[in-house]
């Protein structure tokens, strides 16, 4: 059984329609974390809120400590991260957008091209 044309093309199309879901998943994972780094003030201000009203609220207890406790733990992820480098993330995020779109042409361009014939 040898492949004809069509069938490798056809094989070829599929490899890079599979390989066009891993890249916009890709691109999907580093804009959710240039979002995530852009939208870490806001959480922020929320957990410095908080804290503010724990201690105006002068309350003592178990879980005043937990609420704290819980605080500490939303800080500690906020500043990891705030740690990231903005650059590399919107670089991450930019790569990521080109290699899905130029494989999205490129998958469009071999379509058109097999609905000519």
């Amino acid at each position: 059984m040898s492949l004809t044309y069509s069938d490798g093309e056809e094989l070829a199309l599929s490899a890079m329609k599979k390989e066009f879901k891993r890249l916009s998943r890709l691109a999907e994972k580093a804009t959710a974390e240039y979002d995530e780094y852009i939208n870490i003030g806001s959480e922020l201000v929320a957990i410095q809120e908080e804290f503010a009203r724990i201690v105006n609220a002068k309350e003592h207890g178990h879980h005043i400590i937990q609420k704290l406790e819980s605080l500490q733990a939303r800080r500690k992820k906020a500043m990891k991260i705030l740690d990231k480098d903005l650059l590399k993330l919107i670089d991450k995020q930019h790569l990521a957008e080109i290699k899905r779109d130029s494989l999205g042409s490129e998958i469009q361009r071999l379509e058109f091209r097999r609905s000519l014939r």
